[in-house]
């Protein structure tokens, strides 16, 4: 009886091995231990299936207020993420705090985007690269505004002062912004003026022709417009007052 225990003890043993690849023989294709069925969710130095772009706002405003944090992730053919992969990281416009990375055990790259002073109206475009693998995300940066005093009526002829002003989304004067301008008319104005200290610029407006004339001004991707009524010069009496009677055959100064 000892011995054939024995003996059946040393079979099982043996098959134990045999799955568990144990006793130098061929892997086998059954794991029994538990740590023999371990995996992970990343892999490293693998190929760049895909790359997934995020990025933390997809909005910021002009006055450089705030970033936004912009991750690149690379993952395999199984969506594992790879660490260890050289990925590039590219911006439309602005500044990313880096161009290139490797990434974490996560399969992540972070970088930083901010708008660098730059305070137009845009989208910014961003680009990452991994291997074969390309992401692109966006980012809309508003929130400048341009703006008009002068006005609203002008005789043929006669120069009239319209000022134009640009500020960021917080309300802040932009200096040296270039404000391009146009007439709906076609009367003659600058074609562009540039702002001061104050954000704003100033300019003559003198119409030659009749109508409703509407000025466009646009500067960093914003615009403003004003109507202005263009006409020949007016008259009116200022004695005999309004409502005076007058007797027929007498004698009057009409000023």
């Amino acid at each position: 009886m000892r011995r054939y225990l024995g003996w059946a003890l040393a079979v099982a043993t043996a098959a134990l091995m045999a799955a568990c690849g144990g006793g130098g023989g061929a892997e086998g294709n059954v794991c029994l231990a538990a740590s023999c069925g371990e995996s992970s969710s990343s892999s490293s130095g693998g190929t760049a299936a895909s790359v997934a772009l995020l990025v933390s706002s997809p909005t910021l405003t002009t006055n450089g207020s705030s970033t936004v944090t912009v991750q690149a992730v690379v993952k395999d053919a199984n969506n594992g993420g790879i660490e260890g992969a050289s990925v590039t990281v590219a911006a439309s416009s602005g500044t990313l705090s880096a161009s290139t990375g490797t990434t974490d055990k996560t399969g992540t790259v972070s970088v930083t985007f901010d708008t660098n002073g730059d305070k137009s109206n845009r989208t910014v475009t961003l680009t990452a690269k991994s291997g074969g693998a390309t992401a692109t995300n966006s980012i809309v940066v508003s929130g400048t505004t341009v703006t008009f005093r002068g006005a609203s009526s002008a005789i043929i002829g006669t120069p009239t002062t319209l000022t134009v002003g640009v500020k960021d989304a917080a309300g802040n004067a932009v200096s040296g912004a270039s404000i391009d301008l146009s007439s709906s008319l076609g009367n003659p104005i600058p074609s562009s003026v540039g702002t001061d200290a104050t954000g704003a610029a100033t300019f003559k407006y003198t119409p030659s022709r009749v109508g409703n004339d509407v000025i466009s001004a646009t500067a960093l991707g914003a615009t403003a417009a004003q109507t202005i009524t263009t006409g020949s010069a007016s008259f009116s009496f200022v004695s005999p007052v309004a409502n005076e009677n007058i007797a027929l055959g007498s004698a009057g100064l009409l000023r």
